[in-house]
């Protein structure tokens, strides 16, 4: 993962592409993600998480990462 070695943590790491598949693209997903691509390679993207709000009552989107 691009981000965790960027940042000199890979050792933190605990999952594969295989989970980040069912994970995100599965028949309920946990997470999103924009990507960007130029020259048809990815140049980065923008992960995301909806959680709740007990408070307002309603869900709200929170940016995890973003890496170009």
């Amino acid at each position: 993962m691009a981000i965790a070695k960027y940042h000199v943590q890979e050792q933190y790491v605990k999952t594969n592409k295989q989970n980040l598949i069912d994970s995100g693209f599965g028949k309920t997903p946990s997470f999103g993600v924009l990507l960007a691509e130029t020259d048809s390679e990815v140049a980065g993207y923008c992960s995301s998480t909806w959680n709740y709000s007990i408070w307002h009552g309603s869900n709200y989107m929170n940016i995890d990462d973003v890496f170009v």
